[in-house]
């Protein structure tokens, strides 16, 4: 929904010849230098900095809630593609990637990779589920998938689970989130000196896709690609 709102706005504000709707995948190849509008409101990370334009991102929609933005789609009766195949499933796989996301083949693949596995086992076992996800973490050069199932299932599927994540080739470690944790997030500068972003990106983005309690430590970025935030480590707490 968020993204389609700021493709209508852009298409009315500059003509819709001017605005090419893409895959993330195709982003960063067709931008370039060139503006690009994302679909960040108040019920996301980078919506509640309010930092309007960073690093060539733009949203036109930053300061709206999800119910203004559905009574945009009301009045105007745009139509919202649905994504995902059942309740348990996300519609996008995208969000589970807590990094940037730099190499298609690598990032992109990791994530999507993981988190169509996990549904495809618990569904086979026909599991259910309040929170299903992988979590992809860690430095550019490392994928480490965190594995989030609650309440937590047998053993044996989390070891099916683990015995394919840990074949996939653009996977580097597995964990089970089972046991409260500890994340090291490096945050872009309009992040780190925000308290009330720092608190709702914990207790509002994060904290409700964890199977388990997390606790974390911030460190101010310094990567200028960098639009909201990384999670580059972890620990389990003692």
């Amino acid at each position: 929904m968020d993204s389609t709102i700021a493709a209508f706005l852009a298409k009315e504000a500059l003509g819709p010849e001017k605005v090419r709707k893409l895959k993330m995948s195709g982003v960063r190849e067709v931008a370039k230098d060139y503006l690009v509008a994302t679909g960040a409101n108040q019920s996301d990370s980078w919506g509640k900095t309010c930092i309007k334009v960073m690093n060539n991102l733009y949203s036109p929609i930053i300061g709206l809630t999800k119910d203004e933005l559905r009574t945009i789609v009301k009045k105007y009766n745009l139509n919202i593609r649905r994504v995902g195949e059942n309740a348990h499933r996300e519609g996008c796989k995208l969000k589970h990637l807590l990094k940037l996301l730099i190499n298609m083949d690598y990032h992109g693949r990791a994530v999507s990779f993981a988190n169509e596995i996990i549904h495809d086992v618990l569904d086979r076992y026909g599991y259910k589920r309040e929170i299903a996800n992988v979590k992809i973490i860690g430095p550019l050069s490392k994928n480490i998938a965190l594995i989030n199932i609650k309440p937590y299932p047998p053993k044996e599927i989390y070891d099916e689970i683990v015995e394919i994540l840990v074949s996939e080739k653009s996977i580097d470690e597995v964990h089970i989130v089972d046991r409260p944790l500890e994340l090291t997030i490096s945050a872009n500068p309009g992040i780190f000196g925000n308290e009330e972003s720092k608190y709702w990106i914990e207790k509002g983005r994060l904290q409700p896709e964890f199977a388990a309690p997390i606790k974390i430590i911030w460190k101010k970025s310094k990567n200028e690609r960098l639009a909201t935030f990384h999670v580059v480590d972890f620990k389990f707490e003692e």
